[in-house]
């Protein structure tokens, strides 16, 4: 009641905070995260957590992220499992054909989309897509 005085209201009931867990207390997410992403680096980098926390509970529940990968891409038919690769140098970004990049915006409609899954940045994805006078926005999503 004093509190309602003051000016102090108690929360409701769905306004209530709990303190929260994070994720990789739970072996299944920190699992299917490994499987996705293939390491811990950027699992980090997507999830926000701390790469050593997340180290730390993989080994705790005796986790491979490569092994797990491989497992996930073998599963889906990949025919090469690697793990994610590092950014492709800029020499190895002007070394691709018009048609490849095309091909790659029609798969992803977006340049996000062909630099995440190819390896590149994306400001090398961007220059490449000027040099060729590419507009991805009349050309891929004009269905939209």
């Amino acid at each position: 009641m004093a509190a309602r005085r003051l000016g102090v209201r108690e929360p409701r009931p769905h306004e209530r905070v709990r303190p929260e867990v994070p994720l990789y207390f739970d072996e299944g997410w920190l699992r299917a995260g490994l499987a996705r992403y293939g390491s811990y680096w950027v699992l980090s980098a997507r999830s926000g957590y701390e790469r050593d926390a997340l180290h730390a509970y993989g080994e705790l529940f005796g986790l491979d992220a490569k092994a797990l990968r491989a497992e996930r891409l073998a599963v889906e038919g990949a025919a090469v499992a690697t793990a994610p690769k590092e950014p492709r140098t800029a020499w190895e970004v002007t070394s691709i054909s018009e048609a490849w990049l095309r091909s790659e915006l029609a798969k992803y409609r977006t340049l996000t989309g062909v630099a995440e899954n190819n390896g590149f940045r994306l400001r090398d994805v961007a220059s490449a897509v000027e040099k060729f006078g590419i507009n991805v926005q009349r050309e891929y999503w004009a269905n939209d």
